[in-house]
């Protein structure tokens, strides 16, 4: 019994691979679309619930003036800029840079660092990244390294007994 193998196949795959490291912008996108930005949109939802424990509570004399003015208003909701600025090819204030070794993602609202590190406010991260997230990521990488693998006509090796 004989294995013949066609090169062409194993190499055709082999350039797939090489394509799909060398642009994987797709990729990235479809993490930030799928992983992070879902896993942020729940964080602002649940007051900080995702990323941590909660965010701590408006102050009394602060939450007094939100109430009237923006009743029922979670934290970190006014006007809606700061949660609309994570939102891929919507906002003007987005920061989305796919490179070869890594993703920069986030905004360029001048706020956003105040509760994202708390300076002269409680900390409310509202930018992170957790286990769930990352492993959700790598599902994502792999299912679209093997879409890539398996979007030709030679799906398999050719293996043939001579």
């Amino acid at each position: 019994v004989t294995i013949a193998i066609k090169k062409n196949t194993i190499t055709d795959r082999l350039k797939k691979i090489d394509s799909f490291f060398t642009d994987m912008d797709a990729t990235l996108e479809d993490i930030v679309r799928e992983a992070i930005y879902p896993a942020i949109m729940e964080n602002f939802a649940t007051s900080g619930k995702r990323s941590s424990r909660g965010w701590l509570p408006l102050s009394s004399r602060y939450k007094k003036r939100k109430d009237r003015i923006y009743p029922g208003y979670p934290i970190l909701y006014l006007t809606g800029r700061l949660k609309g600025s994570y939102r891929l090819g919507d906002s003007e204030n987005i920061l989305y840079h796919p490179g070869i070794n890594e993703l920069i993602y986030g905004t360029s609202v001048p706020y956003a660092i105040i509760h994202q590190e708390g300076r002269g406010s409680p900390q409310r991260v509202n930018l992170f990244v957790d286990s769930q997230m990352e492993t959700q990521a790598s599902r994502i990488f792999t299912r679209n390294l093997r879409s890539e693998l398996t979007d030709t006509k030679a799906q398999r090796v050719n293996l043939r007994s001579i």
